[in-house]
């Protein structure tokens, strides 16, 4: 009955934070120079001259380093929170426990993902129809499933500083966002209003970064918003459904201090935005 509460109540601030005029978000989040991965091709390894060119998948990790696989051979390549090139893994070739764990299916669909827990050598795993928490030898701690019925795939995942994950699912009725705890409990499903689409998610366990319309938006553990930025429209192809398909990604970076933002899963521009 709570959660039932807490996602209506967040439900209609949101659209009550729509309907109400800017001065309701008042607080502009400062944009800062942003990220641009392509800048620093191409990328020589083994003594070798290698192009990273268009990444297949772009993600950031709770330690707010950026993860880039190359479209053409799959390598990972590993950059610092800057921008700045660390490391090229080969595909094939075991990355470091810190590195994302990645399973391919027909060689070019990405099944899974999953992130070593800050502090600890448990991970938290991603597939369209699992997440679950899990030690080291592969032990589950918590997991949970898609039902097909509520919640029929599991979306994106973003892992914050302290060993929180936070969820995006595409549920019955459009969006949902799922908050779990480091010890893997679920906190709160938020079921978002059909009037709203978002795909991008982020929370430290104290804030929550979504994306809604046009807008990057914060809000504090009650519900509030507290900041924004105008990010613009996203205009994708339609999906099979017709809907449009609104990739956004968002992460909480530097202590929750700034809001990252990229166009899509494969986006290699990362907009940054600082908290006042």
């Amino acid at each position: 009955m709570t959660t039932e509460i807490t996602a209506s109540c967040f439900a209609l601030t949101l659209l009550a934070s729509l309907a109400r005029q800017d001065t309701a978000l008042a607080t502009a989040l400062e944009a800062i120079p942003a990220v641009d991965l392509g800048e620093l091709w191409p990328i020589e390894l083994d003594e070798r001259d290698r192009s990273l060119g268009r990444a297949s998948w772009v993600a950031i990790g709770p330690d707010d380093r950026i993860f880039a696989v190359s479209e053409s051979d799959r390598s990972m390549h590993a950059f610092d929170e800057t921008g700045r090139l660390q490391k090229v893994v080969p595909y094939g070739e075991p990355p470091e426990d810190s590195f994302p764990r990645l399973t391919w299916r027909g060689g070019w669909w990405l099944e899974e993902q999953s992130w070593l827990q800050p502090g600890t050598d448990r991970r938290w795993s991603l597939s369209p129809w699992s997440l679950c928490l899990s030690e080291s030898d592969g032990r589950v701690v918590r997991g949970f499933d898609a039902d097909f019925d509520e919640l029929r795939q599991l979306l994106a995942l973003d892992v914050a500083a302290d060993g929180s994950a936070c969820v995006v699912a595409a549920s019955r009725a459009g969006r949902a966002i799922m908050l779990c705890a480091p010890d893997g409990e679920l906190r709160s499903t938020w079921y978002a209003p059909p009037q709203l689409h978002y795909t991008g998610a982020s929370s430290d366990g104290s804030t929550l970064a979504i994306v809604l319309q046009d807008y990057v938006v914060v809000f504090d553990d009650r519900f509030a918003p507290r900041f924004r930025a105008p990010i613009g429209r996203a205009r994708w192809p339609a999906c099979p459904s017709g809907e449009p398909d609104l990739t956004w990604r968002v992460h909480l970076a530097r202590g929750g201090t700034e809001v990252w933002v990229r166009r899509g899963p494969a986006a290699t521009r990362i907009d940054r935005y600082r908290m006042p």
